[in-house]
């Protein structure tokens, strides 16, 4: 299972991505339309096109995370081998991944020793916070919000 949130998600509450807006991206046989390939890498959202949005990026999100557990399978494996999977596959569609990055808590005029913890920042944009089980808990909801 994978979060994704954004900022403006965060402000709108609006979803980031959604099967109709997947399936209007796919051509007949699946093929993504309006890309050129590059040798090497998957098609990239930003070849030739205007950067992604949240949106966008969340849309590559999920077709990455569907590829991920379609080898991997479901939950089973440590919730790191998932993360690198799914970071691999984002870098090869082109978007650029950071894992495992600190982000300092501001308090009271002052930076907390303990800092929190980022699965995944995609384009500076989308945090991800991934996850290896077999049952939603909503604190995992507030856990990526925070």
């Amino acid at each position: 299972m994978y979060g994704a949130t954004s900022s403006r998600e965060i402000e709108t509450g609006k979803a980031v991505a959604s099967v109709t807006e997947f399936r209007k991206s796919q051509g007949e046989n699946g093929e993504t339309r309006g890309r050129r390939e590059e040798p090497g890498r998957l098609p990239s959202a930003r070849v030739g096109e205007v950067p992604l949005d949240e949106n966008g990026i969340s849309r590559h999100i999920v077709e990455c995370a569907i590829e991920v557990h379609r080898t991997l399978g479901g939950p089973g494996l440590l919730e790191s081998v998932y993360e690198e999977a799914l970071a691999w596959e984002l870098d090869r569609r082109g978007l650029s991944v950071g894992r495992q990055l600190f982000l300092p808590i501001p308090y009271k005029g002052r930076v907390l020793a303990s800092p929190l913890r980022l699965d995944l920042l995609v384009e500076k944009k989308v945090i991800l916070e991934c996850k290896a089980l077999t049952q939603y808990n909503a604190i995992f909801e507030a856990q990526v919000l925070t």
